[in-house]
């Protein structure tokens, strides 16, 4: 009888603390630490996570997905990372978030394309890991909505399995290598430059198969139609001649003085990512870029920035004056000084010189106007300028506002680059066709399939060969 009881205590006694743990464990999954949680939204933050998944729309929610990613290989459809079990990745565990994001498989196992950066998460370590995950999982309202479209690139590369291949060889993003005695300042700088900031995603230039080219780190690439520049510590190709306080502005939002200000793809990830960071982050980031080997681009023989401009005749463009009695009332017109006084001296002056808070910039000394490829100035004129600043909204209309043709665009941008950047008028209708293809790709990207079923054949006619080979010798034997 006793022994008995003793079992049945026993067995009792391991049922309630299985219980007891297991109600533990559901709680404490249910409710994490709620700086771990606040940890990964901070990281989601520096990664820039919603740049690519947000909602096509406004009336998306966060991390919805459904944007467009305009690539070489096609265009790739940002998919629903929110909690959700039938839209998202609500079912996903750890370890399956842990190898979406650092080797780009999914939870099914197939691969996903290099537009999501994981070659650059690759390097994230395991308690960043852990911090997101618990984000996504915890601190992200689930949307049970899929995007209206999928991923469908056209063949080869909707293959997916050939992503395999590729992750070999170029499932690490571009870096240098630090000295063993390096600051830790260096090593957080390093860290968030090539894991989380992903930057040489868009400054590191590509090889033929459209991965970094680890030779030309951070010496400059594109982003859309956009150009991302040389951020290398390069005097005259670079930001060797930028002080890491003026780096620091520069990535806060500001406009610094005598350099310019951010717009385009670099502005939205100011505005979505890089104001979010702390200080200390910020001056990592920039002490980094100042240690990060120079890479001289031979076409620039001085800075983009150090175009003093010249002086306008302002009696030849005032509106009202005998010499231009219409002024910009003759929508029609292309003379670029007519439409610059018109449309675009009011902010930044008659000579470029700016405002002089520097809210409105000087187009003289000015890294966007003096850069020997235009895309950046024709981006900013085309699309206009919504940064935010600290408290301050740096904002600058879209040419469709006033509005103005191509011709327009292309005498403004010529007017402006004349005057007050490298003295450069060589922007012409074929630099905006140029433009408007994104991305330059390489010949095999852009011969991919017919590479392919020439590949495919030649492998044919050898194995064929090596099968009549064989059969001969056999016959002799």
């Amino acid at each position: 009888m006793s022994t008995g009881l003793n079992r049945f205590t026993i067995a009792g006694a391991v049922g309630l603390l299985f219980f007891v743990c297991a109600v533990f464990s559901a709680t404490y999954a249910a409710e994490p630490d709620p700086a771990l949680v606040k940890k990964g939204e901070y990281l989601a933050r520096a990664a820039d996570c919603i740049a690519c998944h947000n909602a096509p729309d406004a009336a998306g929610k966060p991390f919805q997905g459904g944007s467009v990613i305009s690539t070489p290989l096609g265009q790739i459809i940002a998919p629903n990372i929110t909690p959700s079990k039938t839209a998202g990745i609500g079912d996903y565990t750890l370890q399956d978030f842990a190898n979406a994001v650092r080797k780009g498989i999914r939870k099914n196992g197939t691969h996903l394309y290099p537009g999501m950066p994981y070659p650059a998460f690759s390097r994230i370590d395991d308690p960043d890991i852990k911090a997101l995950y618990a984000y996504f999982m915890l601190g992200v309202k689930p949307v049970d909505v899929k995007p209206s479209q999928e991923t469908q690139l056209e063949f080869p590369f909707n293959i997916r399995a050939l992503m395999i291949g590729w992750n070999i060889l170029y499932g690490r993003g571009a870096s240098i290598k630090l000295p063993a005695n390096a600051s830790q300042q260096l090593k957080r700088g390093q860290y968030l430059v090539d894991g989380f900031g992903h930057c040489g995603t868009c400054h590191t230039p590509r090889n033929s198969f459209m991965a970094e080219n680890s030779k030309l780190y951070l010496s400059g690439g594109f982003a859309d139609q956009w150009h991302a520049p040389n951020i290398t510590s390069d005097v005259q190709s670079g930001t060797g001649g930028w002080s890491e306080q003026e780096i620091v502005a520069y990535l806060k939002g500001q406009n610094v003085h005598g350099k310019g200000g951010a717009a385009g793809v670099m502005a939205e990830a100011i505005n979505d990512s890089l104001r979010y960071l702390n200080d200390e982050d910020i001056r990592s980031i920039a002490a980094y870029l100042k240690v990060v080997p120079a890479i001289k681009n031979p076409v620039l023989t001085s800075p983009s920035y150090s175009f003093g401009g010249k002086p306008a005749v302002v009696s030849a463009i005032e509106v009202g004056s005998h010499k231009n009695p219409e002024g910009f009332s003759n929508s029609d017109t292309t003379n670029g000084a007519i439409l610059y006084n018109s449309v675009c001296a009011s902010c930044h002056g008659i000579s470029g010189q700016g405002s002089q808070d520097g809210f409105y910039p000087s187009l003289t000394y000015n890294a966007t106007v003096g850069l020997n490829d235009p895309r950046n100035l024709i981006g900013v004129i085309r699309q206009g300028v919504n940064r935010i600043d600290g408290d301050r909204h740096v904002f600058m209309p879209k040419a469709s506002f006033h509005p103005l043709n191509d011709e327009q665009i292309i005498a403004v941008a010529n007017y402006v680059r004349g005057n007050f950047g490298n003295g450069s008028q060589s922007i012409t209708e074929e630099t905006l066709k140029t433009i408007d293809k994104g991305i330059p790709t390489s010949f095999i990207i852009k011969y991919a399939a017919w590479l392919f079923y020439a590949g495919a054949a030649v492998a044919i006619i050898v194995l064929f060969a090596i099968a009549q080979y064989l059969l001969r010798k056999r016959k002799k034997t």
